[in-house]
């Protein structure tokens, strides 16, 4: 089983909620550091780096971060160094940002109908393929970082 770590805002507490029930009843770990209720605003420049933090202190397998768009977490966690952020709308997107990518972030709009259960069944069970060109491409990318 995994290591997750779930992070959201205000804006996506029905989704983080339903994604932490579906990831505990699979048995993965999951640290939540995700909006308290509705109402209190948690800002994603507060949420991100948190969550970052979390992340590399947990040494976590993967991370889940949701906002409203899903856009705002993926730009913010990407600012991060080794954070690979995708933000993945389809199981189809999901299989692919792991497989080709090795993307260590899975970000989700909470405003979208998403079939939340496969895509974290597939973002789990699917393993980098460990190709070496993008593997130097993804080394290069991470040196980018802060």
């Amino acid at each position: 089983m995994k290591k997750i770590i779930l992070g959201y805002d205000h804006k996506a507490i029905d989704l983080g909620q339903e994604i932490e029930k579906i990831l505990q009843d699979s048995g993965h770990e999951v640290i939540n550091i995700g909006a308290k209720d509705a109402e209190t605003r948690l800002p994603l420049q507060d949420l991100i780096p948190d969550f970052v933090q979390k992340f590399n202190e947990n040494k976590a397998d993967f991370g889940i971060i949701s906002c409203g768009t899903g856009v705002g977490v993926e730009i913010g966690a990407n600012k991060f160094k080794g954070i690979r952020a995708s933000l993945c709308h389809t199981v189809e997107q999901a299989q692919l940002a792991r497989q080709y990518d090795d993307a260590n972030v899975l970000c989700l709009a909470s405003w979208d109908e998403l079939d939340v259960e496969k895509i974290l069944s597939t973002w789990v069970e699917t393993a980098y393929d460990g190709n070496e060109a993008r593997k130097n491409m993804l080394d290069i990318f991470d040196s980018w970082g802060a």
